[in-house]
């Protein structure tokens, strides 16, 4: 099982991947980059370990 985890902040917009209990993804990106091009953040948790 494949859980996204997506925690949207102040100062940035934090994600993290868990795949069978395990963390496979743990990243930060500034929330002006994610307001600036939200679809960055769409792909990058797409693509993340063959969520697309």
């Amino acid at each position: 099982m494949r859980i996204l985890g997506i925690d949207p902040g102040t100062v940035s917009s934090d994600f993290c991947l868990l795949e069978d209990r395990e963390v496979r993804l743990e990243e930060s990106i500034p929330s002006r980059v994610v307001a600036e091009r939200p679809e960055d953040m769409v792909e990058k948790c797409l693509s993340s370990k063959g969520l697309n």
